[in-house]
């Protein structure tokens, strides 16, 4: 079951589209690269939440859905703090 999901999150990652929205200024190349990590962590993350509905589906052990869903919760919980700290230094940097 492990495998499907981590076969689902890899399909999941392969299709992910990356759309801009807010562009800052053009000229300044170093905050428009932080601006889209900023907008692919916030996608990545919405993508992982997904990925733990639907291991729900896929896994009839509690236990495994549990273990699945703690590994996820981490990488989850450091895209976050990634995002955060990236947010924070667009603003300091202003």
């Amino acid at each position: 079951m492990v495998d499907e999901v981590s076969e689902l999150f890899d399909d999941l990652l392969k299709e992910r589209s990356y759309r801009k929205t807010r562009k800052p200024d053009p000229s300044k190349k170093k905050e428009l690269e932080k601006y889209h990590r900023v907008h692919y962590l916030s996608k990545l993350i919405a993508e992982l939440e997904a990925v733990k509905v639907k291991a729900r589906a896929l896994i009839s052990s509690d236990e495994e859905y549990l273990h699945v869903c703690e590994l996820l919760d981490s990488v989850v919980n450091r895209l976050t703090y990634t995002r955060l700290e990236t947010r924070i230094g667009i603003q300091s940097e202003r």
